[in-house]
């Protein structure tokens, strides 16, 4: 049978390929049209109660839905769990949520015992060569995933093995290429898996795109090629420690990339912390897979330990860290909160009986404890010496910066060097301090010594660098993505006018008492963190400039630019550099057209992650006890009193805040994050990190309803 003979209606799809299958079930139909139940309604309900015994669904077929120019799914109702007895006011309802057309028809089914329910797409939204699984194996209903209240999702590569696959993949994926070997279009399909594994096809309609497979075969190389390269045992993270998705995002430009590399991620990440009783590791802290940044989440684990620590206890607790990873990914943005311990607080007796109920002894839980204990005392005992080398630091690098702004590659070297010896290396102390604060607040909060309300009181009066651009050169260095030559800066774009008056912060009032000892360490640290991140990012986008600057004279744009990375930069003082750059930039643009095609997970445990993608549910960061309902924006739009979507919590959407947003929502973004801190100090209702498939299930939402005390997002 051809294609064009088996795509119809609803309906008519159905029944032709219920003739056809074998791999899966197509449940029994009873159908009529409009203009028939008009004309003969006792009739039609009387077969249906003699033809149906148990539950039904109602479903519509209209001649509107399902074409190959528009499918207009979810544009009519469908009812479930109808009893067939009592079917004439559902069937009423289908009907009226119809276009008037009397030839549409009515389909009536037996309400199928699901175990799982979804909808699998036969090529992804960039037309890349992947199933794209969203289902919901939590309840019996079968609409929940194309209703939006529910789903969970996947991506298998569509050259995977079907050996490779689990229950319930197996059996979908054979049923799926069986139904594509009678229609060679991409498709979408409905579907059900029972109790027994058995596959149940409830609608089959083409997928709206241009169908091409141009580059499906180097993709499916490209994932050959990163899945040999992962080695058992490791565990990479794009949201973990130093969270590269957000500071640079999903996918990078490869000058961004090699900075965040070359200025923290090649060693000051590790050496700025050794100074504090850290542990020494070997090696950079962050990877590329695909074009995709991902941080070493097991040296994360290891720098975050006292160095005394060593030998079999430690080696234990590394093994315990990856197990409680494993049992909860969504908690991989939180890792320094809720994973591996690095600071000792009030709260640190849950963590000791954590460890005795992973199977610690008591004696090694003590050795980790007072570890733990000496290296929090000695960090707070040195605070006062690493505040005052952040401060002259940071004047250093501000006083220096005056003799780099002519654009060559010595300025730019120089420029970098001040970047990492005066400024990350003083952020990365003062971020670490942050981190040690937050914790020692919030186990403050979990003991009941402070209110939740009374912390995030204390939290907006700490006034740290100012949040809006006031037409001087002081913002102008800012750009959203600070780490991407193609955003303008600031003062170059016209979008961005000297602003409305900064947003009012909440005053404290009376600090309490809790807070007086640890006061100093709290605000300080939060303030020298902004400041050490606002004055470096002067240096870095500096560099940017002189890049843009150089490359200009040599004929290339920005966007070419931003194909090049650091080090070959630094090192072209070649004749030949304009052919040589033309040369890389040529390949490097080939390779990201393939690896933004690539579908890779948040987080990655085994090899097999790169073919069958897994999409954890994300643990979001609400910010503030508020809650706001209101209409969402894009920065592209109007963000007056609305409710703002940023792909990363980036200190370059920093403008933001002068524009009277009721909220904001980000797809990366941790805990102490910049966005976070801002959205605190500013009492502006947040989600920080809610995931990349919640994020866009709200993208296509027009309103939102966010409530931070009881961590709702609706």
């Amino acid at each position: 049978m051809k294609v064009i003979d088996i795509l119809g209606t609803k309906k008519q799809t159905l029944e032709n390929l219920k003739k056809l299958v074998k791999k899966s079930k197509i449940e029994e139909i009873f159908s009529f049209t409009v203009r028939e139940w008009k004309e003969r309604k006792k009739t039609i309900l009387a077969l249906i109660e003699a033809k149906f015994d148990k539950k039904i669904i109602i479903r519509s077929s209209t001649l509107t839905e399902d074409s190959t120019k528009e499918s207009q799914a979810g544009q009519f109702d469908t009812l479930l769990n109808v009893e067939p007895n009592k079917a004439k006011s559902s069937i009423e309802k289908v009907i009226s949520s119809y276009d008037g057309n009397e030839d549409n028809e009515v389909l009536i089914q037996n309400m199928s015992e699901i175990q799982t329910s979804g909808v699998i797409f036969t090529r992804n939204r960039k037309n890349a060569p992947y199933y794209v699984i969203n289902y919901d194996d939590t309840t019996s209903k079968t609409d929940t995933v194309t209703s939006g209240t529910e789903g969970k999702r996947i991506e298998i590569i569509r050259n995977i093995d079907i050996t490779s696959l689990n229950h319930p993949w197996y059996n979908l994926i054979e049923s799926v290429r069986e139904i594509e070997d009678l229609i060679s279009l991409p498709l979408d399909i409905e579907f059900g898996i029972d109790w027994d594994g058995n596959v149940i096809i409830f609608q089959v309609r083409p997928l709206i795109m241009e169908f091409g497979e141009g580059l499906d075969l180097d993709i499916f190389k490209e994932v050959e090629d990163i899945s040999e390269s992962f080695k058992f045992g490791e565990i990479y993270s794009d949201m973990s420690f130093w969270n590269p998705a957000e500071m640079i995002g999903d996918r990078p430009n490869r000058l961004a990339y090699s900075l965040y590399r070359y200025l923290i991620t090649e060693s000051i990440w590790n050496s700025a912390l050794i100074e504090m009783g850290y542990t020494p590791v070997k090696g950079e802290l962050m990877v590329e897979f695909g074009g995709k940044p991902y941080i070493d989440v097991v040296k994360s684990f290891h720098t975050l330990l006292p160095y005394t620590l060593q030998g079999e206890i430690r080696d234990k607790l590394i093994d315990y860290c990856k197990q409680k990873l494993y049992s909860h990914p969504e908690l991989h943005d939180k890792i320094e909160f809720e994973v591996v311990p690095n600071c000792h607080h009030h709260c640190f007796e849950d963590v000791s009986e954590e460890l005795s109920n992973a199977g610690f002894s008591s004696v090694e839980v003590q050795i980790i404890e007072k570890q733990f204990e000496e290296l929090t005392t000695n960090i707070i005992e040195n605070k006062d010496n690493w505040f005052k080398v952040a401060e002259a630091d940071i004047i250093h690098m501000s006083q220096k910066r005056k003799n780099y702004l002519e654009p060559n590659l010595e300025n730019i070297k120089n420029l970098l060097e001040d970047c990492k010896n005066y400024g990350i290396d003083n952020f990365t102390r003062m971020a670490r301090l942050a981190f040690i604060s937050k914790i020692l607040v919030e186990s403050m909060v979990n003991k009941g010594w402070l209110t939740s309300s009374e912390k995030d009181k204390y939290l907006s009066s700490i006034k740290t660098v100012a949040s809006h651009y006031d037409g001087s050169e002081t913002y102008g260095h800012l750009r959203e993505g600070t780490y991407d030559i193609t955003s303008p800066r600031y003062d170059q774009r016209e979008d961005i006018k000297p602003t409305d008056r900064i947003l009012k912060r909440v005053s404290t009032g009376k600090i309490p008492d809790i807070l007086r000892a640890n006061r100093f360490l709290i605000s300080r640290s939060i303030k020298l963190r902004e400041q050490c991140k606002f004055e470096f990012t002067k240096n870095l986008s500096l560099v940017l400039e002189h890049i843009a600057t150089i490359g200009k004279e040599l004929g290339f744009t920005r966007e070419e630019l931003s194909h090049l990375d650091i080090e070959t930069i630094l090192s072209s003082d070649r004749k030949d550099v304009k052919e040589f750059w033309s040369s890389l930039i040529r390949g490097r643009k080939n390779k990201k057209i393939i690896q933004n095609k690539l579908s890779l997970p948040p987080i990655i445990f085994f090899k097999d992650d790169f073919k069958i993608v897994p999409y954890h549910v994300s643990k979001p960061n609400f910010i503030t006890e508020k809650s706001v309902r209101g209409e969402i924006a894009l920065t592209s739009e109007d963000i007056r009193e609305k409710i703002v979507l940023i792909e990363n919590a980036d200190p370059g959407y920093d403008w933001i805040f002068s524009k009277k947003i009721l909220g904001l929502i980000t797809c990366y973004g941790g805990v102490a994050s910049h966005m976070a801190i801002r959205c605190a100090e500013f009492g502006i209702p947040a989600v920080i990190g809610c995931g990349k498939a919640h994020f866009e299930k709200v993208k296509n939402k027009k309103n939102v309803y966010i409530n931070c005390k009881e961590e709702k997002l609706l």
